[in-house]
């Protein structure tokens, strides 16, 4: 190939190749370009301490079938570089009696809200009707608390209350599943006794201010229990403060009550006998309904008068005082594995930010390899759904308040086991997929493409500078040699 020839095709390669690749670099580095702030294998996120310096972390390396959670000894690691921040918390210092460690596993673990305790939620494979509740004083690494919760292992996931401590520290809650029975227990946080104890309740939640404390009621196959209501008690006498009657059955696609910000206000979602999902706010001291909205999963945002909701593919965004829609966005998720309906979000709150985030369950680049591993393995009926349904996630979305502006995070990793674990303050978030990574919130973007899209297109201007140089060159030569002649 002549040196002529080589130039017109590094020209061509340069038009053809780069161009397009530079108008293209801005798309994928929007979609692949995000990097986890450090990654650690064979752990598992449990808990962010309340001042989002320290992660919680349990070992994943050997998990039973069948068993939920991971194992002790408790690690804590810097959030910010993923390095041990303080002695592991061992499982002599958990558990006082000789039980193998392969025999407990953590399934909870919350921080106190002053962070210097920690409560942990340990099931007992020798023993799978019992569920221990540990409380330890990081400073003094001393049991405060130990007690056992009976569980049936049937409903050993809905068991899991959604908070341990109170927002001031001073009570622990537990929910005790057996058959078709629910029980709220409340704790003194300090030496472990029984404060209140609550038949036929479920799904404990705590006011911001740590005053009261709503219940879903519970109705058993006995008749007994309050139908379709939430119920609003006061921690330190136990009395009932309000019931916030449900136009609907709260058996089903039921996560409790939540509050606003000032625990002023209250909501719930039901279901009613036509089969719709409703969403209802009310006003907790007198136990007015407000509003009453088509959608299910509600949850205040920061400011207090804004309640987000799902309905079908959107997140909704209501305020309350004016009894209006201010926000919506509709979001594409992937399909169901079982029928190939479009999915509806699962949004997770933030705390102290007007936003929610939302994790895309099925998207589409997992279905088509998810689908090809189930066809491999020659899975059918209800193996292949529970083989599916194991795959979680890719991407994290971040919807804010009204504006309904998006944020996304491309996580770059095999799939979600877990729903990602979020600091108070939104900046930080741990996923796990069999290894733990750190991610923060908007994501950092990858530097690997900028210094592609650096290095490709210098590499092919210097063959092209040095073509050019090389033909001036030749020119020249030419020129002195013809002058000569």
């Amino acid at each position: 190939m002549t040196n002529e020839i080589r130039r017109v095709w590094i020209r061509k390669a340069f038009f053809l190749v780069v161009i397009p690749y530079l108008v293209t670099l801005p798309f994928t580095w929007y979609f692949t370009g995000h990097v986890a702030e450090w990654t650690l294998g064979d752990v598992k996120p449990m808990a962010f301490a309340p001042k989002n310096d320290v992660l919680a972390v349990v070992s994943s390396s050997y998990v039973p079938r069948g068993v939920i959670g991971a194992f002790a000894p408790i690690r804590f690691l810097s959030a910010q570089s993923g390095k041990e921040d303080q002695p592991p918390l061992t499982l002599d210092e958990l558990v006082a009696s000789s039980v193998e460690t392969w025999q407990r596993h953590v399934v909870k673990v919350e921080y106190s809200p002053q962070g210097d305790r920690i409560a942990v939620l340990m099931d007992q494979a020798v023993r799978p009707f019992n569920r221990e509740l540990i409380v330890v004083d990081l400073v003094t690494r001393k049991r405060i608390v130990t007690t056992i919760v009976p569980m049936d292992p049937g409903w050993a996931k809905s068991a899991l209350p959604a908070t341990i401590f109170s927002p001031d520290g001073k009570w622990l809650t537990s929910t005790v599943s057996w058959e078709d029975k629910r029980t709220v227990t409340v704790w003194d946080a300090k030496n472990g006794e029984e404060h209140i104890v609550l038949s036929d309740q479920n799904q404990p939640v705590y006011s911001p201010d740590g005053k009261l404390f709503a219940t879903s009621c519970w109705r058993s196959s006995d008749g007994s229990g309050v139908p379709n209501a939430i119920q609003v008690w006061d921690l330190e006498s136990g009395r009932l403060q309000s019931t916030l009657p449900l136009h609907g059955n709260v058996s089903e696609w039921n996560d409790g009550a939540v509050f606003s910000a000032d625990g002023r206000l209250a909501a719930a979602h039901s279901r009613n006998n036509s089969g719709k999902f409703i969403v209802e706010v009310f006003e907790v001291s007198t136990g007015n309904l407000l509003i009453s909205i088509d959608g299910w999963l509600p949850q205040f945002l920061a400011d207090k008068e804004t309640v987000q909701i799902v309905k079908d593919q959107s997140i909704q965004f209501w305020n309350i005082l004016q009894r209006k829609r201010v926000g919506s966005r509709k979001l594409e998720l992937g399909k169901s594995w079982q029928d190939g309906t479009p999915l509806s979000p699962h949004p997770i709150r933030v705390p102290s930010k007007s936003s929610v985030l939302v994790v895309d369950l099925r998207p589409p680049s997992l279905q088509s390899f998810a689908n090809t591993m189930a066809d491999k393995a020659g899975l059918t009926g209800q193996n292949r759904v529970d083989f599916l349904n194991y795959f979680k996630s890719t991407t994290v979305l971040r919807v804010d308040g009204p504006s309904g502006q998006l944020q996304r995070l491309k996580y770059n990793g095999i799939w979600m086991l877990d729903d990602p674990i979020w600091t108070k303050d939104g900046s930080l978030c741990a996923m796990y997929d069999f290894k733990l990574s750190v991610w923060k919130f908007p994501p950092r973007k990858s530097i690997r493409f900028a210094y592609y899209a650096l290095v490709v297109p210098a590499i092919l201007l210097l063959f092209d500078w040095h073509g050019r140089r090389s033909k001036r060159r030749r020119k020249k030569l030419l020129a002195q040699k013809a002058k000569v002649e």
